[in-house]
């Protein structure tokens, strides 16, 4: 009886454990590193707009911690009229962004003013969010997935691409509490074990 609740016990631990895993599921680099250090990072997020603001706010602050600069691309290039791509570059450049964290959350998608642009490209390296996540959202208890791409912006090259999950309800099993702070840090703690970025200052 003792060996059988003992199981038992270890296999909840296990469970619990497994839920309190990293935000970041899985992730890839691309095929080449960068030419050089990632320096300004131009942060685009799409979905419902009070996790956007989170997620801009703690990219900030992450990318501060690691010594690099983040810009919203949305105030840079506001939704208001239509862009085209050498359009988009050329303001990248102008700014010295280097590279681009694009972020959607659940099924969102990106603004029709960036069509044409490697704003809207799709995912290929996962199958990324599933459209019910994004009803999480809206008060469900199960979480909300993201994909996440870092890219050069130079080039269109994929730098870094993964997929991860936040808690949206006070009963989430599967992230545990897992808030977009903890996401984002994750997310910066995985392209720095990749190289992509250095380590936080002091």
């Amino acid at each position: 009886m003792l060996v059988a609740t003992r199981a038992i016990c270890l296999t909840l631990a296990g469970i619990m454990l497994a839920a309190c895993g990293p935000a970041l599921v899985q992730s890839e680099a691309g095929p080449q590193f960068p030419p050089r250090p990632v320096g300004r990072i131009g942060a685009y997020v799409t979905g419902p707009d009070s996790l956007v603001a989170s997620f801009q706010a703690n990219i900030a602050v992450e990318a501060a911690r690691h010594g690099l600069a983040a810009e919203n691309l949305t105030l840079l290039f506001p939704p208001t009229r239509a862009y085209a791509d050498a359009e988009i570059r050329r303001g990248l450049a102008e700014r010295s962004i280097d590279s681009v964290m694009i972020i959607k959350i659940g099924d969102a998608r990106g603004q029709r003013q960036y069509a044409g642009t490697f704003l809207q490209e799709a995912s290929a390296g996962s199958s990324g969010p599933t459209a019910a996540a994004v009803a999480s959202v809206n008060g469900y208890p199960s979480p909300t997935t993201f994909s996440a791409r870092l890219i050069d912006a130079a080039t269109g090259r994929k730098l870094w691409e993964g997929d991860g999950q936040i808690a949206s309800g006070a009963f989430s099993l599967f992230a545990n509490g897992t808030t977009v702070a903890d996401s984002v840090a994750a997310l910066f703690g995985d392209l720095q074990e990749k190289s992509l970025i250095g380590e936080p200052a002091n």
